[in-house]
């Protein structure tokens, strides 16, 4: 039998439950200098926060799945009213997406942010979660 494409598609709860679950690990990363991971953890969270937005606000439709984040805001209608910054956010977190990077990369990423740049990060993607959640 083939799995869903999407998980519980029509509980927006269960979207917002794991983006906090997110944003708490993400926390804890910042405090142990493990940086790729505070990054993997906020694009999860704002991959979520989408996920969830969308299925609250088009409960009928099918979830956009296997999108980058810019791809899945645009295919969501929701790109083109994000700020500059916001556009900014979602494309830099893409390279820390699960599987899309090498183990190089994965260290580049790693040694790209000191202790003030990922607190940034984390902080800019606790913003855009709760511009998402506002904007239902």
């Amino acid at each position: 039998m083939a799995a869903e494409p999407y998980i519980n598609h029509g509980d927006p709860l269960y979207w917002f439950e794991l983006v906090d679950t997110e944003l708490s690990k993400a926390r804890l990363t910042l405090r142990t200098g493990r940086y790729f991971l505070l990054g993997l953890s906020c694009q999860q969270a704002c991959e979520k926060v989408l996920s969830g937005w969308f299925v609250r606000s088009h409960p009928m439709h099918e979830l956009p799945v296997g999108l980058k984040l810019p791809e899945q805001a645009a295919a969501m209608g929701l790109w083109d009213g994000f700020s500059a910054e916001q556009r900014e956010l979602l494309s830099r977190l893409q390279g820390f997406k699960s599987g899309s990077q090498s183990e190089a990369d994965k260290q580049r990423l790693q040694e790209s942010l000191d202790d003030a740049e990922a607190a940034e990060l984390l902080s800019q993607a606790e913003e855009f979660v709760e511009y998402i959640r506002g904007s239902i």
